[in-house]
């Protein structure tokens, strides 16, 4: 392996260790020292890949929502015939993805907006445009599945796509709080129930 593979594992191994640190307990308690004894490395190597806590806080959070977004997609929820079936496969696909997480059942970004929103500006600024890139990958859909609907004027695609974010986290937080995965998909199938009688043609 050679000097640039090594570099980049080490860096994945200690995003990695971090992200789960951080679901686990959240970015305060995480700590570089933590970090470095559970990836074997220096701090002197840390802080070769990371030069501050906050910039590996902002790594892990890309990281993560790099991988989210590579299981959305690979649920394939674009494929369906129909506008409203896609918004339907796509909570189906956000449901499954969060209750099989090995790292527990959270959201990162969900949880970084908790603890730092109000101490960490540059943190509740990357999660907003996270969220906001978020709402803009479903609204094209909203815009098809209004388009079919008997009444399109009645639908405000910007604040739907905003309130499919508003359940999705607010599912994770509550199954988080019961310990039951399952409230995610009961509260995400609701939500379509709901895209139904919006979208009804």
């Amino acid at each position: 392996m050679n000097e640039q593979a090594v570099g980049s594992s080490t860096r994945q191994t200690m995003l990695d260790i971090a992200r789960r640190l951080m679901m686990a307990k959240g970015y305060n308690a995480t700590k570089v020292d933590e970090v470095c004894k559970l990836a074997n490395v220096t701090k002197g190597a840390f802080f070769h890949y990371f030069k501050t806590k906050e910039a590996l806080g902002e790594s892990v959070l890309h990281d993560y929502w790099t991988r989210r977004y590579t299981q959305f997609a690979a649920a394939d929820w674009m494929t369906a015939p129909t506008p409203l079936g896609q918004l339907k496969a796509f909570l189906a696909g956000v449901a499954e993805v969060f209750m099989d997480d090995p790292d527990g059942c959270s959201c990162l970004a969900g949880s970084f907006t908790q603890e730092l929103a109000t101490t960490h500006p540059a943190f509740r600024e990357l999660v907003a445009g996270l969220f906001r890139d978020w709402a803009d990958q479903i609204k094209p859909v909203l815009e098809a599945a209004r388009a079919q609907s008997r009444q399109p004027e009645r639908v405000d695609v910007g604040l739907l796509a905003d309130h499919i974010i508003v359940v999705i986290e607010g599912a994770i937080i509550l199954a988080l709080a019961r310990q039951d995965r399952r409230v995610i998909a009961h509260h995400l199938d609701l939500l379509g129930g709901y895209l139904d009688h919006t979208f009804a043609a």
